[in-house]
């Protein structure tokens, strides 16, 4: 399972950067949800982003950047039966056309 998982990552990136929806909602749920939260330290999202619909819009958000590279790294999950948790590091670099 930990494959599969790892692939949910690997969507939501390649989604981003490629610009495209089909591809980023693929790694969510119909009710999936997506939080953003500027700066390490903060404790409300400054966007709270759920279903598809609402997902869909975000690779076209980031159409005012140049370009963007998510680059994962190292990942960890924890199953239990079909339950899973985990977390994936990820450097996201978002390059403005300046």
């Amino acid at each position: 399972m930990t494959a599969e998982l790892f692939d949910l990552s690997a969507r939501y990136a390649a989604g981003a950067d490629r610009r495209d929806p089909d591809l980023f909602v693929s790694a969510f749920l119909p009710d999936g949800r997506l939080r953003r939260y500027d700066g390490a330290d903060a404790l409300e999202p400054t966007s709270d982003r759920r279903g598809h619909a609402s997902l869909r819009e975000v690779p076209g958000l980031l159409a005012r950047y140049a370009h963007t590279f998510h680059h994962l790294g190292q990942a960890r999950y924890d199953e239990d039966g079909e339950v899973a948790s985990g977390e994936v590091y990820c450097i996201a670099s978002h390059v403005s056309a300046d």
